[in-house]
Order: C-alpha cells, then structure tokens, then sequence
C-alpha cells in the first residue's frame, strides 16, 4: 500500500514538472516573439521620425516608409502580426496585434513597450 502512495506521488510529481518545462519553454517562445515586434516596432518609430525630418510630414501610410530604398527594408511577421495595420500617422501610440489577438503596443513618447490586454 505504501508502495503505490509512493509511486503515484512520483507520478504526480513527473507529471507537473513536465507540464512546467513546457509551459515555461512556451512562455520563454512567446516572449521572444514579442520582443521580436517590439523591436519591429522601435524601427518603424525611428522610421517614422526619419521620414519626418526630411520630408516635414508624417508618413501617410507605412508603404511610405518601408520597401526596398526605404528607411525599412522588410518587416517580418512574428507570431501572424500585420503591421499594415499600424497607424503611422504621428500618434503616441504604435500597436499591432498577434494571431491570438494579442496587443504588442509601443510609446513613441517614452519609447518603451506598453501593456495592453487583449
């Protein structure tokens, strides 16, 4: 009877110390991905500020800013995010959205990630 105690608390034990590694492997993926956008996020703020100085607007649509010969050659999607729909029109506020509706959201005042729910 012992016996058994002993080895379904082993069991129990494996089985949420996998739960965690793979839990934390995930949140470790994820994290990274949202780092990736956040840093996607600051070029198209320096971007944005770049075509302001020379062109003395804001740019009207992120087409004007990113492309070949452009302050930003490519923007790569992450975690399904599409940053056509980033607003680049001189507002504070840069957001982009994950596949899983999750807002990754950047100051251009403070120049620092933003928390946003979902």
């Amino acid at each position: 009877m012992q016996t058994r105690i002993i080895v379904a608390a082993l069991a129990v034990l494996l089985v949420g110390a996998a739960w965690y590694g793979v839990h934390t492997k995930q949140h470790r993926e994820l994290s990274a991905r949202h780092k990736s956008i956040l840093s996607q996020l600051r070029q198209i703020d320096a971007a944005i500020d770049g075509f302001r100085s020379q062109h003395g607007r804001y740019p009207a649509s992120l087409e004007e800013i990113v492309g070949p010969d452009k302050f930003i050659n490519k923007l790569e999607s992450f975690d399904g995010e599409d940053y056509r729909s980033v607003d680049v029109s001189g507002i504070d506020i840069l957001r982009v959205r994950t596949r899983d509706a999750i807002a990754i959201v950047y100051s251009r005042t403070t120049h620092t990630a933003v928390n946003a729910a979902p």
